[in-house]
């Protein structure tokens, strides 16, 4: 059986208690959509089962209660979300720092002396390395004014074609700034792994070791290193 409208007043009185009536459904949907809500249930029962607002205050109530959900969900979401954010922005910040020191070890660069920088290399030069090493180089030559690059390649095990390519374009790369290239630590596989790419290597000065090469800068100088490489 469907449940009986509640009749509605007629004369004069009557129209005053449903402006009344009204005036009171309208203020309480007024506050929940404000986030307000003065309802409780216990107030709705005390008007009596016959009042004819208790359906629609309790219909009031119940908004009230889910919106009131609805919000403390997003609330929590959005407090999710920011913690999500806030991982992320940590786990970035951390990859950034981790590539950066990546980018430092993989070619540190140090100052042996006025105009001299070396560039020690251990490892595997795969295309990344070389990729970081070439324009990192060439930027510290140009701001330290360097006219030689002590190129160290003691931990380097082993040379392939890519390897000897990024030598070669290294030094042709450095000569157009203006700085001659060492290459020191050069062992005798690595040595006859460069001859047997046949790749030309005639503007570099080779060295046994990195000691050979910081004795031929400090005792020999600039003009010993000029007729090395003119005699190549």
């Amino acid at each position: 059986m469907k449940s009986e409208t509640p009749s509605l007043p007629q004369d004069a009185a009557s129209r005053q208690v449903l402006e009344e009536w009204t005036r009171v459904v309208v203020g309480h949907l007024t506050d929940v959509f404000t986030g307000r809500c003065s309802l409780s249930l216990d107030g709705i029962r005390a008007l009596g089962e016959d009042s004819p607002l208790i359906e629609v205050l309790s219909g009031i109530l119940i908004l009230h209660e889910e919106l009131q959900n609805r919000e403390q969900q997003r609330a929590q979401a959005v407090v999710e979300l920011e913690q999500a954010v806030s991982q992320l922005r940590s786990q970035n910040d951390e990859l950034i720092r981790s590539r950066a020191l990546n980018e430092e070890l993989s070619a540190p660069l140090m100052r042996a002396g006025s105009g001299v920088l070396m560039v020690p290399i251990i490892g595997t030069l795969d295309e990344d390395r070389t990729s970081i090493i070439v324009p990192k180089v060439l930027d510290e030559i140009k701001n330290e004014r360097a006219h030689l690059v002590i190129l160290d390649i003691t931990g380097v095990g082993s040379v392939d074609v890519r390897t000897a390519q990024f030598l070669t374009r290294l030094v042709k790369a450095a000569g157009l700034l203006g700085a001659k290239t060492i290459l020191a630590g050069v062992k005798p596989a690595v040595a006859k792994a460069l001859i047997a790419i046949e790749i030309d290597l005639s503007k570099l000065i080779a060295v046994r070791d990195l000691a050979d090469a910081l004795r031929l800068v400090g005792l020999r100088g600039q003009a010993k290193l000029d007729a090395i490489a003119e005699s190549k």
